[in-house]
């Protein structure tokens, strides 16, 4: 009996070690599918936020000749308190917040209706180096 309680033994160990080869299969695959997920939705700027991350705004709806849909005024209403809170920080813009927050200047701020106040802010931001 005793030779066959050892084989038993060296089966079930055999098991065990294929059942903690498949564990660690199953964890490197879920670890490549979440950075992947993940990789895919930073890309894809699920978490932009901020300066950078202006609302899309049709030609027609920048020049006065399409409303605005109620989503892309809440749009923009949020993108402006991102703006106006990056820029009460007082620490100088970064080069891709810059750009961004020009070209909102440049083309859509009248869509934003900032203060003369937060305009200048805005200014004052975009000087600091």
């Amino acid at each position: 009996m005793e030779p066959n309680q050892n084989q038993t033994v060296g089966q079930n160990s055999g098991v065990e070690q294929k059942g903690a080869g498949a564990k660690t299969l199953g964890a490197l695959v879920m670890l490549i599918i979440i950075v992947g997920g993940g990789w895919y939705l930073y890309n894809s700027g699920a978490f932009k936020r901020g300066v950078e991350n202006a609302p899309e705004i049709t030609r027609e709806q920048l020049v006065g000749e399409a409303p605005l849909s109620a989503s892309l005024e809440s749009a923009i209403d949020k993108h402006k308190k991102e703006i106006l809170d990056r820029v009460s920080l007082g620490t100088p813009l970064t080069d891709v917040e810059r750009e961004a927050l020009g070209k909102t200047m440049l083309m859509e701020a009248h869509l934003y209706k900032f203060t003369d106040a937060e305009t200048t802010a805005i200014f004052e931001a975009l000087k600091q180096r």
